[in-house]
């Protein structure tokens, strides 16, 4: 009795053994089947296959590079003879579709791929123009002057550009560099503290390259009345306080104004024959001159605004093409005509250097540090202006 029950047991647990292992059988499969799945290898039973395309390779078609003597070549070749465009075109090394385009539009051959300057040739050649003239006149420009005067140009002209509040940024300065390779950047002469104050050599040696300068132009010998100087003063509409007679023991004495216009900005321009054309006014309200103010001033002078009652290369522009340039044709006086300037950014922006070129005005900045020793102006009108 006792043997057959211990028989059952070893039966029943070799039947579950059995139903274990085809359970374990069978999940094999299964796995199988889902790895290769991807590969299209087929397991047991159960065969799956995915076919996998791979994307064609992108290839990158070199450019041609051929000069602008290889251009003109193929084109007077398809001119004088019958040749077919294509054997013209792998003659030459010149791309098919180019040479069809350049043969239809022969005025298209100097232009290159690719979108052109953003201020445009023209702009971009009156810029170089400026730079060169600036050097030629002993006040050579950095990158920052640079960027800031077309920032200067392109709100004179009303200009719309890409530019980041109307100012280039690297990007367009590593191009312009590329575009005119006559251009380079160069280092200049670092004067230390001691030398910050202008000395008799360096005021020798600017009045030397003027004359140079005025040489080639031959303007060393003209008449007084062709040379002029101009410069700004501040003007306080509340003078200065002045000595008054009051009460003994009094601490402080008080004197009313108008603190809204504590002052103002003149300019002027005289000539070395003592004759003033005439002046420009800069106030500094927001949108325009008040009606009473315009009336009262004298005829033709010019009145400017900006917010802090400073000069602007906008108003600066304004007064020499509206009230001086009229104002010397008015007087009949010869050109070519030479104004000495300090060298504030405002009187050399790009416009007005190109205005004045071309109208015979010649604009030269003084030696920087030095206005108090060599401008008319401040030498001997200002003070008697202000003390009057």
């Amino acid at each position: 009795m006792r043997s057959k029950r211990i028989q059952d047991k070893k039966e029943e647990k070799k039947v579950v053994k059995e139903k274990t292992n085809v359970k374990k059988k069978a999940v094999k499969e299964k796995t199988k089947v889902k790895k290769s799945a991807g590969t299209g290898i087929a397991t047991g039973r159960v065969t799956r296959r995915t076919v996998v395309v791979a994307a064609p390779r992108r290839t990158i078609q070199k450019r041609k590079k051929y000069n602008s003597s290889a251009l003109y070549g193929a084109l007077k070749t398809l001119q004088d003879t019958n040749l077919a465009l294509r054997r013209v075109s792998d003659a030459y090394g010149i791309p098919l579709s180019t040479l069809h385009r350049k043969n239809k539009n022969p005025d298209d051959c100097d232009k290159k791929s690719g979108n052109g300057p953003v201020l445009g040739k023209e702009v971009e050649d009156e810029i170089a123009k400026w730079i060169k003239y600036r050097t030629q006149t002993g006040h050579p420009v950095t990158k920052n002057q640079l960027l800031d005067a077309i920032d200067s140009y392109v709100k004179i002209m009303k200009l719309k550009t890409p530019f980041t509040e109307d100012r280039p940024g690297r990007s367009w300065f590593s191009g312009f560099r590329q575009r005119y390779s006559d251009l380079a950047i160069r280092k200049t002469q670092q004067l230390n503290h001691t030398r910050a104050e202008v000395f008799r050599e360096d005021i020798e040696g600017w009045f030397a390259e003027i004359q140079k300068y005025l040489g080639k132009k031959s303007l060393t010998n003209i008449s007084a009345d062709r040379i002029f100087n101009c410069d700004e003063t501040s003007v306080a509409v509340c003078p200065k306080g002045e000595n008054v007679i009051t009460l003994k023991g009094a601490r402080t004495v008080y004197s009313i104004c108008d603190a809204d216009k504590a002052c103002f900005t003149a300019l002027f321009m005289y000539n070395a024959a003592g004759t003033r054309a005439p002046p420009m006014v800069m106030y500094n309200y927001q949108d325009e001159v008040p009606q009473s103010i315009l009336t009262n001033s004298p005829e033709g002078w010019g009145t400017g605004l900006s917010d802090n009652s400073w000069m602007t290369a906008e108003s600066f522009y304004g007064y020499i093409c509206n009230v001086f340039y009229p104002w010397l044709l008015k007087q009949n006086i010869e050109f070519p005509v030479i104004i000495y300037a300090d060298n504030h950014a405002s009187h050399f922006n790009i416009p007005l250097v190109t205005f004045c070129r071309e109208r015979q005005i010649e604009l030269l900045g003084l030696i920087p540090n030095s206005t108090h020793i060599i401008q008319p102006l401040d030498i001997s009108f200002f003070k008697s202006f202000k003390e009057s």
